[in-house]
Parts: structure tokens; sequence; C-alpha cells
């Protein structure tokens, strides 16, 4: 693997490829951006023909476990789970379809639990794969799944398109479907059996005839063994 991109992380004066923290903390060992809501790069000048692995390192000292969700281009990747005084390292294989057209791509670390959502190290790499590696959000092999997780799509309140993410950390039969305000199922989604993996699914505010809903609250809802979620979205026209 070659580097690619070293982002500066931890500094007083802000990474230009930075375009969203609140500051710098410093633990000694490990610097860290941080944010109260999310932390936000842009890493430009990505080969269409080239692949890339991403490594980020995340760190704290507050005691508590800290939990973050990783966004490229707003396609959900993966979530990490950190403890107190442990360095834990992501590699993300980056998929192409977030940089074959405009050549960059937008990452994005939130806070779910904890104060901040903080970054140590932030690294491109450019590398060899098979072009037979599973790639894209479908089953991406960045990290451990604790368990089946539901989370927010992206965008919301959306218009025409939105991504739903979720994790499967073993194969199992998954459904993903879509109801509105009054409870009444619109769309299915996803109604097959599943390998282990993190995934997103578009959605496109139509229904199972492919007729465009009207604008409202609608819920989606994950089944998968004896999991079940609903989240709420918002439709917009």
């Amino acid at each position: 693997a070659t580097e690619y991109i070293s982002v500066a992380v931890g500094d007083s004066v802000v990474s230009p490829y930075c375009k969203q923290r609140d500051g710098a903390i410093n633990y000694g060992e490990f610097t860290c951006d941080y944010s109260s809501s999310s932390l936000i790069y842009n890493l430009p000048y990505l080969n269409p023909k080239a692949s890339y692995l991403l490594r980020a390192v995340v760190y704290k000292e507050t005691p508590r476990i800290w939990r973050e969700e990783v966004h490229l281009d707003s396609q959900f990747i993966t979530e990490i789970f950190y403890h107190p005084y442990i360095p834990e390292t992501l590699n993300i294989i980056i998929p192409k379809e977030t940089y074959e057209n405009d050549l960059a791509i937008r990452k994005e670390i939130e806070r779910i639990v904890g104060t901040y959502a903080l970054i140590a190290d932030l690294k491109v790499y450019e590398v060899s794969i098979p072009e037979s590696l599973p790639g894209g959000g479908q089953g991406l092999k960045t990290g451990k799944i604790l368990g089946p997780a539901l989370y927010q799509n992206r965008p919301n309140p959306f218009k025409g398109l939105t991504k739903i993410p979720f994790s499967i950390p073993k194969e199992t039969y998954v459904s993903l479907l879509i109801y509105n305000a009054s409870g009444r199922e619109v769309r299915i989604l996803l109604s097959e059996r599943m390998r282990p993996g993190n995934y997103n699914l578009n959605w496109d505010g139509r229904d199972a005839r492919e007729r465009e809903l009207p604008p409202g609250v609608y819920f989606y809802r994950l089944s998968t063994g004896d999991f079940r979620e609903i989240k709420k979205t918002i439709l917009l026209r």
C-alpha cells in the first residue's frame, strides 16, 4: 500500500481537508479532532481507476464506551465502539461509486454515544485489490458487527431518494418494509436471506406499484430473526 493522503488531525490550525470540527484535544500520545455532532473531511484527487483504503484511528480518555458512525458521501459504512485509553483502528476499502464521478469523497464521523465525535488519525492509501472483492456498502468487511442494527436514513427529510442503512452480524432472513403514517404497508424494499455485513438500501419515495407517494411521515421496519426495529422518515415533494 502507498500512502496517498495524510490528514493532519489534532492541530491548532485546522487541516484544509477538514470541513467541520469544533476544535482539537491533546491526550499526549494522541491528539484528536473533535466535534459535538459530526466531523467532516473532504478527500479529493482520487483516481477512478485506482483502489483506496481509508485508515482511521479513534481514541479517547474519558470513562465510558463511545460509539460513532462512519459515512462516505452520505452512505453508511460502519459503526465504531471504543473504550477509554484503547485506540481503535478502522480500515475501510473505499467504495468506488463514492468517488468515480467527482474524484473525491466526503467522510463524516457522527457522534452517537459520548460527548464528542473524535478521530486521532486519518490516512488514505492506494492499494491493489482483486476485482472479485466485494465493494460499496453491500457487505463491506469494515470491522466486527456486534448485532443487528437499523440506522437513520440519509438524507432525512428527503426528496426523490434516500438511503436506509442497516447491519446484520450473521446470515439470516431479512425484511425491510415501508409503512405510511396510518400503519399501512406501502412498499417491500427487501425480503430475502442475506449474508452478514453493512448494507444501504435506496428508497425512491414510491409505493409497490412505482407510484409517487404523497409527502408526509413514513416508517421503515427492519426484521431479522428475533430483531425488530422501526424508524421514522419524512418525505418531501
